[in-house]
């Protein structure tokens, strides 16, 4: 809660301080109060660009952080890039990170599919360029701040949700990318939970590299090797269309369980009709958002803050837990409804 209240101030300063700025600075036309430096020697917001990196963009995952990363372009008047394959492909959004690199931006927002990143995360910021770590961490590499769901936490309350529903005598599996952080934090969560119930067992963690054909491969062969197998728990936004599928497929839809993760159109309605049983909703579009504010006042407010580059210091946090929430059949229609609009 303290660590709550401290960065809601923060924020709340800075937005102040940019308020003030503009303010003070006499507008000339529509567009001067976003064309105007806000800091000494800077560049005019309308000039500083922030590269957001990603891969696999095609999934509607991306729905939301897309959004917010139009409503921060849209409130700083700063520009924002989108880069990155529409595949799940880490090597291409490398690619994509050595070409956000070579632009000298502002600052790069990196959504880390794995270790494959941490080179080009040092050598950004070996350069002068800070990165952030957006949603899923890499916290080996020396990112200035990861902002995006707690995952250990986020697993926690998937965890207790399902010991919830289904009691403490279960099978169950994780689908994993064991490359990426986040979701090896997500899957601890509900393992630590899982782990005070002798009476739940937990398979080895089956593949699914947040890709839809891999998951139904491996949630298909996990059907067919474990045929007491009660409930599939998928931590990234892919593997549930993936897995749901095998399970349709192996006539095993409503005896198998599904636990699904973020908030696809397709998993909410199965979640509406009974064939999935709840989804870990994140906050994904304030990810972005905050992740391109925190450059943004780095950028223009550290001096002003009282903290020096200079002097090795900068104006991040170190963690910016945007949390997340159960949507099941209690509330699904509610982003049901969103989706349609």
């Amino acid at each position: 809660m303290k660590k709550f209240i401290a960065l809601a101030l923060a924020i709340v300063l800075a937005l102040s301080m940019v308020a003030c700025a503009k303010a003070e600075t006499p507008a000339t036309d529509a567009n001067d109060s976003k064309n105007t430096p806000v800091a000494e020697g800077k560049l005019a917001p309308a000039d500083q660009v922030y590269c957001w990196v990603a891969a696999g963009l095609s999934v509607s995952y991306y729905i939301h952080p897309k959004m917010g990363l139009a409503a921060v372009q849209d409130f700083l008047g700063c520009k924002v890039e989108i880069m990155g394959p529409t595949e799940s492909d880490v090597n291409l959004q490398c690619d994509a990170i050595e070409q956000a690199i070579a632009m000298n931006p502002q600052g790069i927002i990196v959504h880390s599919y794995g270790s494959e990143t941490t080179a080009l995360i040092k050598k950004a910021m070996a350069q002068g360029i800070p990165v952030v770590c957006s949603d899923s961490d890499n916290s080996e590499s020396g990112r200035y701040l990861c902002c995006g769901t707690g995952n250990y936490a986020a697993g926690v309350s998937g965890g207790e949700y399902l010991v919830e529903k289904y009691g403490t005598d279960f099978t169950c599996v994780c689908l994993t990318t064991p490359t990426a952080e986040n979701i090896l934090d997500r899957i601890q969560g509900y393992k630590d939970v899982f782990a005070q119930y002798p009476g739940i067992t937990v398979l080895p963690d089956a593949l699914s590299n947040a890709d839809v054909e891999v998951a139904a491969a491996s949630t298909a062969a996990v059907i067919q090797a474990n045929p007491d197998l009660d409930i599939v728990i998928c931590v990234d936004g892919a593997a549930p269309t993936g897995a749901a599928t095998a399970i349709a497929e192996a006539g095993k839809v409503g005896q198998v369980k599904l636990m699904a993760m973020d908030r696809d159109a397709e998993i909410l309605q199965k979640i509406k009709t009974g064939d999935v049983t709840a989804t870990l909703v994140q906050k994904s579009a304030l990810m972005p958002f905050y992740a391109v504010l925190s450059l943004y006042v780095d950028y223009n407010y550290a001096d002003a803050l009282g903290y020096s580059h200079d002097a090795g210091m900068n104006a991040f946090f170190k963690n910016m837990d945007t949390g997340c929430f159960i949507c099941d059949q209690s509330n699904v229609d509610v982003l049901l409804a969103e989706v349609a609009s």
